[in-house]
């Protein structure tokens, strides 16, 4: 049910996650656009991997993190992957 606690809880939870993949999805194309436009400037290519890096491993924790609050919230009976859309 999505407006008891746990699936409040979960929408909130997935709803972050999805936010914090979309940001970290934008500073990955951040990076590729700063690499091409670097024009073979060694501090801009420099530059420009390390935010993919950073977007990258972002991407990765916030993986993890989600699977572990899954893990988590499963072994209470709550689950965040059942998306519900609120109508009118």
């Amino acid at each position: 049910d999505e407006t008891s606690i746990p699936g409040i809880l979960g929408a909130a939870i997935t709803f972050i996650f999805v936010i914090a993949v979309i940001i970290a999805l934008f500073y990955l194309l951040l990076g590729a656009v700063k690499w091409i436009f670097s024009g073979g400037d060694k501090a801009a290519v420099e530059g420009a991997r390390s935010t993919i890096t950073a977007a990258v491993i972002g991407l990765v924790i916030l993986f993890l993190v989600f699977l572990v609050f899954t893990v988590i919230l499963q072994f209470f009976g709550i689950d965040i992957l059942a998306i519900v859309i609120p109508t009118i």
